[in-house]
């Protein structure tokens, strides 16, 4: 990803922030089926299949199908070096991953997103810091997020509340077109355009597909 040039972080983010919610609706998400037990053993069956060099983050899921988001660590350190999202389908016999897909970090802006496609889902995740890089002034301003809006093509918003600091992942109904995605409800308030020039739906195929 390529950082885009800013003019103003903090006046630029807010305005458009501001005008955007009063032009489009906001609707909430889908809210997502999670049976404890069933995402418990797709834990599990990750930590079996990939080590312990892959950590399990979050899990959710989409109807009857997990997902789970994991940092993969760095070889022979304790440094996560990439996230990766992946969606299952569990049988009798076990489970199948249906479709992954590996995200960057936020390592320099200090949030990143990324966003994953299949037939039956739309994943947005990626990971969060508690301070935010003002490329405009070089400081990092200090962030204490609480929801992310997911900006539609079309102008609809989803509003999705966070449940951890340091990372995220929503499972949501299948053929979003993801335009952009905003960070705030706290005193700091970013989109993900104002950092990054890559159209999210750019590279949402899996990397690997059943």
């Amino acid at each position: 990803m390529r950082f885009s040039r800013i003019a103003s972080l903090l006046v630029t983010v807010l305005l458009a922030l501001t005008l955007a919610s009063c032009a489009a609706p906001s609707v909430p998400s889908p809210t997502p089926s999670a049976d404890s037990g069933m995402l418990e053993r797709a834990g599990a069956w990750l930590a079996d299949t990939y080590g312990e060099d892959c950590v399990l983050f979050q899990s959710t899921a989409y109807g009857e199908q997990p997902v789970l988001l994991a940092g993969n660590r760095n070889p022979g350190t304790e440094a996560f070096g990439s996230l990766e999202v992946f969606v299952l389908e569990e049988a009798a016999d076990g489970f199948t991953l249906l479709a992954s897909k590996v995200g960057d970090m936020g390592i320099s802006a200090g949030f990143s997103a990324a966003v994953l496609s299949t037939d039956s889902m739309t994943v947005l995740f990626g990971d969060l810091t508690d301070s935010i890089f003002d490329f405009v002034n070089a400081q990092r301003l200090p962030a204490d997020f609480t929801q992310v809006t997911i900006v539609l093509r079309d102008g609809t918003e989803l509003v999705q509340a966070l449940t951890s600091s340091e990372n995220y992942v929503f499972a949501l109904e299948p053929g979003l077109d993801i335009a952009d995605v905003i960070f705030g409800g706290g005193a700091l308030t970013v989109r993900y355009s104002d950092f990054f020039d890559q159209d999210l739906m750019e590279d949402s195929a899996p990397d690997s597909i059943a």
